[in-house]
């Protein structure tokens, strides 16, 4: 995994990153559970 500085701090974050706030549904509607599931799989592949 690639890792680069966040600014002018000590911090390392990975260079990509995956949003999964809207997958629990909740504030977003409706989401499908099994969809959700498989798009956080699919990104851990």
């Amino acid at each position: 995994m690639e890792y680069r500085t966040l600014g002018e701090t000590d911090l390392k974050i990975s260079a990509i990153a995956f949003g999964a706030w809207a997958a629990g549904g909740w504030m977003w509607g409706g989401s499908d559970r099994a969809m959700a599931i498989k798009a956080i799989q699919s990104a851990y592949d």
